[in-house]
């Protein structure tokens, strides 16, 4: 088969493992295999489709999660009774030293 010109096998050669080789024995074992490859291959894409899934199912939202996780703070906190407590003294300002 040609394109444009060239020979497909030639200029895209990721693509010939798709393709049978020609060189496979014809017979009645032939088209068992190649159900049996076919349905290997499938399997193993099922396998993956459903692991970039469940990666983008898992992934997404911990990559672009905006909130930040709330922090538990259980420190108690007393507020002493207003009549308990003696009321803090200022102390008084210091006398300004003299100019010179």
């Amino acid at each position: 088969r040609r394109v444009h010109g060239t020979d497909t096998a030639t200029t895209m050669p990721f693509f010939n493992f798709r393709r049978g080789s020609s060189t496979t024995a014809a017979g009645a074992a032939g088209p068992a295999e190649s159900v049996e490859a076919m349905r290997k291959r499938a399997k193993h894409r099922l396998i993956g489709a459903v692991v970039l899934v469940l990666i983008g199912v898992i992934g997404f939202p911990l990559l672009f999660d905006t909130q930040p996780r709330p922090v538990a703070v259980d420190i108690p906190i007393e507020i002493p009774g207003k009549n308990t407590v003696k009321p803090l003294v200022m102390p008084a300002p210091a006398a300004a030293p003299a100019p010179r």
